[in-house]
């Protein structure tokens, strides 16, 4: 009897023991090697970062886009601020010199933008928007000054009590 029981123990123990274990899945592993995720991954990366250097490119184009517009708005004022009569011309070359400050400045972070890695470069937005959050700030304050200004009169026309801004015209019988 002693060696029925412990034939039977000995089976109920195997019987357990295979309970515990689990049928082998045809399934591969969830846990792969390092290279296997490494060649797995490796397509995904690439992806990753040709996007993101797409991004960059692409913010950089808008960028130097803005800045182009802003230069071209800069030279229209400094244009202005010739034609203004001499009296008023004092502070005008004080403007444009801000201005001219505030585009190199934002031109500087451009630079600094092209040259950053794909890592870096998010790191750079919050210092070029405020950088040109200043540049238009200061471009509205100087349009707006140098808009108020007179300008210079055309003192080769002759006036013959013609509303301001109307030149008048003299016939051939008045040139005679």
């Amino acid at each position: 009897m002693k060696f029925v029981s412990r034939f039977v123990v000995g089976l109920l123990l195997a019987l357990l023991a295979a309970c515990d274990e689990q049928p082998e899945s045809k399934e591969p592993s969830r846990n792969p090697s390092p290279v296997v995720k490494k060649k797995t991954m490796a397509p995904a990366l690439a992806a990753a970062a040709t996007y993101e250097k797409k991004q960059k490119q692409e913010y950089e184009a808008r960028l130097e886009a803005i800045l182009n517009g802003y230069r071209q708005r800069i030279e229209e004022l400094k244009n202005k601020a010739k034609s203004l009569a001499p009296t008023t011309k004092e502070g005008s070359p004080d403007i444009i010199a801000t201005l001219d400050a505030k585009s190199d400045a934002v031109t500087a972070i451009l630079n600094r933008l092209k040259l950053a890695s794909l890592k870096t470069w998010q790191d750079l937005k919050p210092e070029i928007h405020a950088a040109l959050d200043d540049l238009e700030t200061s471009y509205d304050k100087a349009s707006l000054a140098l808009r108020s200004l007179p300008e210079r009169r055309n003192t080769a026309a002759v006036d013959h009590g013609a509303p301001h801004g109307v030149v008048p015209v003299n016939t051939v019988a008045e040139s005679n």
